[in-house]
């Protein structure tokens, strides 16, 4: 059996198994997006001053390397760098 021939057809199949993966993935990384994006937000408008965080410039350097290690994340799915394709493998 061909193995890399049969990963290149299920990966074309919408409902395979290596699709929902992906799908989830992708959730995943939305959710990654969304949280930072929020957490920065609601601080910045006076939500939580007193008790989310006693040093405000580690909070937004902590929310500001999260949103990048997600949306990192999100090209790594995108380009799909993650799968079994690798040649070495």
């Amino acid at each position: 059996m061909d193995v890399k021939r049969l990963n290149r057809q299920s990966e074309r199949n919408p409902g395979s198994k290596l699709a929902l993966n992906w799908r989830v993935l992708g959730l995943l990384n939305l959710y990654r997006v969304l949280v930072p994006l929020v957490l920065v937000s609601l601080y910045s408008l006076g939500g939580g001053r007193r008790g989310l965080a006693e040093s405000p410039g580690l909070f937004f350097a902590a929310g500001g390397f999260y949103l990048g290690f997600a949306l990192f994340s999100v090209l790594l799915v995108r380009k799909r760098l993650g799968s079994a394709k690798r040649p070495w493998m």
